[in-house]
């Protein structure tokens, strides 16, 4: 009988009660998943094991310390063996988000960044989206029949220039440049409208759906069901870069 490979994962995180339900729910999906407890054990399983992708509290050593980013230098030692990784933490703020995945050192450290309060489905969702990617297809490929130019401040469908009011281009532009990864709302509006809103409010602003609304009318062949501009449930929107 043809047995389906397993995605190795490898699971950091100095919760001992988040590890275990964590991996429970990974290994249901099919996932063989190591854990590590802290910033040595990862990278000495970075070292000695080969992994298809690596999950990372951003406080990997110290909940309570506010400085506490160790799950960097995790990130930085799979970069350099070329695995992926997706930063998960209670303590997110958009600062974080933004070095992890827009880092101008040596390219993004993560491929997406989750807040643990949107549960392990937000995470079970993030890696069917990574390991969903083509294996041949780089990550910063656009679409078939979309092509951004944000040194030149150009978008084209099929090759024929669009002409974006701004706001449509900035919510475009913003999202290309996160690669693939997720924009929440509020991040989106601080990006478009330059407005400090709480997470509850940003996420009923209509002018961010309606914004959405008019761009895929834009970009998508049949907008109500689209293909590059994609709403990721309770968490924000992803432009789908590797369609």
């Amino acid at each position: 009988m043809n047995q389906t490979y397993q995605k190795r994962v490898l699971l950091a995180d100095n919760s001992e009660d988040y590890r275990r339900s964590l991996k429970g729910l990974l290994e249901l999906e099919n996932y063989a998943v190591e854990i590590a407890a802290s910033v040595k054990e990862a990278k000495d399983l970075l070292d000695t094991g080969d992994f298809d992708l690596v999950l990372i509290d951003l406080r990997l050593t110290d909940d309570d310390a506010s400085y506490d980013v160790s799950g960097f230098e995790v990130a930085k030692t799979a970069a350099k063996l070329s695995v992926p990784c997706i930063f998960i933490s209670a303590f997110a703020t958009m600062d974080y988000q933004r070095f992890a995945l827009q880092s101008r050192e040596a390219g993004p450290l993560a491929l997406d960044f989750i807040e643990k309060k949107y549960g392990p489905q937000a995470v079970l969702d993030a890696l069917r989206i990574v390991f969903s990617r083509p294996v041949t297809a780089p990550i910063l490929e656009s679409p078939p029949d979309l092509s951004i130019d944000i040194e030149h401040g150009l978008v084209r469908i099929k090759g024929e220039v669009l002409d974006l009011p701004p706001y449509q281009y900035a919510l475009l532009a913003y999202l290309y440049q996160k690669q693939g990864a997720v924009a929440t709302p509020q991040e989106l509006i601080k990006a478009i409208y330059d407005e400090d809103l709480t997470p509850k409010d940003a996420s009923t602003d209509r002018r961010l759906e309606r914004l959405v609304d008019r761009l895929r009318e834009k970009i998508e062949k049949d907008p109500p069901n689209p293909q590059f501009l994609v709403k990721v449930y309770a968490r924000g929107y992803r432009l789908a870069i590797d369609n």
